[in-house]
């Protein structure tokens, strides 16, 4: 960790992500479950995970606490993803999803998680700041636990900018908009958080370029706007791009924005040209819903499935 740069995740509710996948699930019964996984998981780790899986060097970090903490550290370990967590004395939370073969659905039970005091605070900004002097990116992702403010991210972005670093956002309602007044580099709400924050349920593809142009006007460079299997938007150096996956048969959503965010970060990384930057998302956040673990992906898979993303430049079909 000398003069290489990292791409830092921060997850302040850091959670172990159980897969359970039933062939069908009855409230009120027994199940035996056939299959399991259980992962480090929350939004950054997924992040993380994938930016490993394209060699990019990352770091993990946010508050890890009790038995639930060591776990996701050690789950990091064997998976060979670098992490410095501030400890918590609260624990961390557990996060199931049952996937439901027959139904073709997915359950998600979420936990609050441990309350985060002023001190576990003080001690996690000092531990940023040190992340952010050898970091190029810090991504903040997901939910913020108990006992943070909803201006934390705002806090926390203004602390990485100010040493030069690019902020990225992935979070929804009130901390998005309070993180939003700090102008990071990039977010990234998907259609259900757009509607929340803005509390407005008709758009056109042309209401939501203009959004997106309205947040470059406040200093955000780059805004997307991913709608799952409708396709990511995003306005470039002027020109309007709307980018959409391949038709398939989604296992598990969980992640795939998080994996679209990865993708994002490490071909702006390589340096590759917008198109190729944009291809790469869609492609890598298809790869993550055929996959039963979120935050994973197979790069045959992912390679494979770039030559079915169709891109549209100013409405046109892009090659």
């Amino acid at each position: 960790m000398t003069n290489q740069k990292f791409v830092t995740t921060v997850t302040l509710n850091a959670a172990i992500d159980i897969t359970y996948k039933l062939s069908s699930l009855r409230t009120g019964h027994i199940h035996r479950v056939g299959t399991c996984h259980k992962e480090p998981g929350g939004k950054g780790i997924n992040v993380a995970k994938v930016l490993k899986a394209f060699h990019i060097p990352v770091i993990a970090t946010g508050f890890a606490g009790g038995f639930n903490g060591k776990s996701i550290c050690n789950m990091l370990d064997l998976s060979a993803v670098k992490h410095d967590f501030e400890p918590a004395a609260g624990e961390s939370r557990l996060c199931m999803t049952i996937l439901e073969e027959e139904a073709g659905s997915q359950t998600e039970l979420l936990e609050k998680g441990p309350v985060i005091s002023e001190e576990e605070y003080g001690g996690f900004r000092r531990r940023l700041q040190k992340l952010a002097k050898i970091s190029e990116f810090v991504v903040f992702s997901g939910s913020l636990p108990s006992g943070l403010p909803s201006y934390t991210y705002k806090d926390l972005v203004g602390i990485v900018q100010l040493l030069g670093v690019k902020a990225v956002v992935d979070t929804s309602g009130e901390s998005l908009k309070e993180a939003i007044k700090a102008k990071p580099f990039m977010i990234k709400p998907n259609f259900q958080e757009l509607i929340e924050m803005t509390n407005r349920t008709t758009w056109s593809e042309d209401d939501i370029y203009d959004w997106i142009i309205h947040c470059q006007n406040l200093g955000i460079s780059y805004p997307f706007v991913s709608m799952g299997e409708n396709g990511l938007f995003a306005v470039i150096h002027g020109e309007r791009w709307k980018v959409v996956p391949p038709k398939l048969q989604a296992v598990n959503t969980v992640g795939c924005g998080d994996t679209l965010i990865a993708a994002l970060i490490a071909k702006m990384i390589e340096g590759k040209k917008t198109a190729e930057v944009l291809r790469a998302a869609a492609a890598a956040a298809a790869a993550n819903a055929m996959e039963e673990r979120a935050g994973v992906i197979s790069l045959e898979k992912w390679n494979e499935l770039k030559k079915s993303v169709a891109i549209l430049r100013n409405g046109k079909e892009y090659y």
